[in-house]
């Protein structure tokens, strides 16, 4: 059966031709992570992740729990169990977004992206899975404002400009960058009382001066020139070294 996991946002899983949302417990989580990872990953790691605080006899009995209540259910059917390591067969959003990013396909990875990953599947019980909740949020929202930044200095249709500065703005309000960006673009849809309404949007003083720094070639709000920019690959940097495990996250050397 083939499963396609949504995992920016509030994660869901379409099965059949169902869509299930992934329950907010340790079920979720543990088929979330494995959906996220796209590898086998050792029963060890997952212990450590999700049971930190117990010990290996109870942290692998739980573990072992918990993949048994997995058997049968629709939203897991592509879990694999190997011996000492267990993976998940899916295909998901957060993979074909880097994928398009390090193919270079940015309109089609910024799409992808709808909000901050694994959304409703935090909790305080294991600092190890906060750790690395966040830090994956944080890797993915990198990566995605500043793929999202090089698309609008390239040669777009402006309504596509003021489309995606709007989504960067509705994550950041405060985000000076994305400001600047959707004052030009808004500007170049021939929405120039808007983009000078927004000057001073939020407590964001910009001039006019930055946005002609900022973008060469820019007279004025009310009269903008398309840009010739190149986007810039430095967003596929921004996946590849991430991969490394996050801290809180390896592998615990059990008594």
């Amino acid at each position: 059966m083939s499963l396609r996991f949504h995992l920016f946002g509030s994660p869901r899983v379409d099965v059949a031709g169902t869509s299930h949302a992934l329950p907010s417990e340790r079920r979720g989580q543990l088929v979330a992570f494995l959906a996220m990872k796209q590898a086998w990953v050792g029963r060890p790691e997952l212990a450590a992740l999700f049971w930190p605080d117990q010990s290996s006899k109870l942290a692998f009995a739980n573990l072992r729990k918990t993949l048994f209540r997995l058997q049968g259910v629709a939203w897991a059917d592509g879990l694999e169990v190997e011996g000492s390591a267990v993976r998940m067969v899916a295909t998901t959003d957060v993979a074909d977004f880097e994928a398009a990013l390090r193919d270079g396909r940015v309109a089609d990875a910024l799409p992808l992206y709808t909000g901050d990953a694994l959304r409703g599947l935090d909790d305080g019980q294991s600092e190890a899975w906060t750790g690395w909740l966040h830090f994956e949020r944080e890797r993915l929202r990198t990566a995605w404002r500043s793929a999202a930044l090089d698309y609008l200095q390239g040669e777009i249709e402006p309504a596509a400009g003021v489309d995606v500065s709007a989504r960067l703005l509705d994550a950041d309000p405060l985000d000076e960058a994305a400001l600047r960006a959707h004052m030009v673009w808004l500007s170049r849809h021939g929405h120039g009382a808007r983009a000078r309404q927004m000057k001073d949007r939020g407590g964001v003083v910009v001039d006019d001066e930055q946005i002609r720094s900022a973008w060469p070639g820019t007279v004025a709000l009310e009269a903008h020139q398309p840009t010739c920019s190149l986007i810039h690959a430095r967003h596929a940097a921004l996946l590849a070294s991430p991969r490394r495990q996050h801290p809180v996250a390896r592998e615990r050397s059990w008594p």
